[in-house]
């Protein structure tokens, strides 16, 4: 990491690297970002709730870079970053055509600071629709 030791600048630093990793499909980088027992959750624009783990998470990004589907949009808004000592918080806003149609996801990341780099061990994503038109 290039930040200086600024915990948030480092947490923060970790997620663009996370987006840039998954955007593009980079499973070695991802292999590294994510935490082994890393668990993400799901909720659709209808309610409906999915849980993934790492391997399953892992597992969508390979047949995406298998299938040789182009790199996500790597857009991002920060909202909110956090760090105090082993533990790191971001809320992240980002638009991706991920499911064969524009989305929102509204990300609250959970990091733990472990084996001395910053790993995601919980994602909470809220996906809905991109407004459409003007």
């Amino acid at each position: 990491m290039t930040s200086n030791g600024n915990p948030a600048s480092q947490v923060r630093e970790a997620i663009e690297h996370l987006i840039e990793s998954g955007s593009t499909y980079n499973l070695e980088e991802l292999e590294r970002l994510y935490h082994r027992d890393l668990k993400i959750f799901i909720v659709d624009e209808d309610g409906n709730a999915q849980v993934l783990d790492r391997a399953r998470n892992m597992e969508m990004f390979q047949q995406r870079r298998d299938a040789g589907l182009d790199p996500l949009n790597r857009w991002a808004e920060f909202r909110h970053i956090e760090a105090k000592d082993e533990a790191g918080f971001v809320i992240v806003t980002r638009k991706m055509e991920l499911r064969g149609r524009p989305e929102t996801f509204v990300l609250a990341i959970h990091l733990v600071r472990e084996d001395e780099r910053w790993q995601v061990v919980q994602e909470t994503i809220f996906v809905r629709p991109q407004a459409t038109g003007g």
